[in-house]
């Protein structure tokens, strides 16, 4: 059994780093897309679909935030509040906010405030600390 456990461990670490997993299908409409995960800059929820931010595109996802959070991993994506999750490598500008809140610009210009809670997380976040620091 512990040998089997070691074995189905190193399949998953080897299919985890696989291009196809680092990709995602999406079909929209007519339309069907690759999209890599590096670039996607912004995931908001709606409801049980996902829409996904990436080049000068927005499309759907019927999955949850939570699934995406699962699946996308939190190496390059850091979920800021309730309804969105951003690509840390599209970030333009951190701020601090009055309320102490962060407000993350990305590279678009978009304006993002980050909850309470996520913010503590995020000023935490070692990863996340040398990068912007």
């Amino acid at each position: 059994a512990e040998r089997f456990s070691k074995v189905i461990e190193k399949v998953r670490h080897k299919l985890s780093r696989t291009p196809f997993q680092q990709q995602l299908f999406v079909k929209d409409g007519k339309k069907c897309y690759f999209i890599r995960f590096n670039e996607i800059y912004l995931i908001e929820s709606m409801e049980n679909y996902a829409r996904l931010y990436f080049r000068d595109i927005t499309t759907y996802l019927k999955r949850s935030l939570n699934q995406l959070e699962t699946e996308l991993g939190q190496t390059m994506f850091f979920r800021i509040n309730r309804s969105q999750m951003i690509n840390t490598n599209f970030i333009k500008q951190i701020e601090q906010a009055e309320n102490g809140r962060l407000n993350i610009t990305l590279h678009d210009g978009k304006l993002l405030q980050v909850s309470e809670r996520q913010s503590v997380k995020f000023k935490s976040n070692n990863r996340l600390k040398t990068k912007f620091n």
